[in-house]
């Protein structure tokens, strides 16, 4: 697999949430995604995810996690394992629209009260 490089920021879950976004900023580095860390607060299960994509046709979505923050694995993609939504081929909304991943197409992850994951 390819080395993993992606603009990131670290984001924090509070009780009141029931969806949390990043922006679509990011820096150009040749590389497809963004990397970022979620810490939750409370029991947390996350269940779908959207992607961002310039895309009007088909693309081809993939979503890695592991346990701890991203930083320091950015170019190791030997730490991100197998993806968590796989075989998600889905049509793109165009830059700036949310593109949902179909929720049958990724595992759910469980989080305890205060563990960080990072997600790409």
């Amino acid at each position: 697999a390819d080395d993993i490089k992606a603009p990131s920021r670290q984001l924090h879950h509070t009780s009141s949430l029931s969806s949390l976004q990043t922006s679509y900023e990011g820096r150009a580095t040749g590389w497809h995604g963004n990397m970022f860390d979620v810490t939750s607060k409370e029991q947390l299960q996350i269940r779908a995810f959207d992607a961002h994509t310039s895309a009007t046709d088909t693309v081809e979505v993939k979503v890695y996690t592991k346990p701890g923050s991203y930083k320091g694995f950015e170019k190791d993609s030997a730490a991100w394992g197998d993806p968590i939504c796989h075989d998600a081929n889905v049509v793109g909304r165009g830059a700036g629209r949310k593109t949902p991943i179909p929720a049958s197409k990724c595992a759910p992850v469980e989080m305890r009260p205060g563990e960080t994951r990072s997600f790409y």
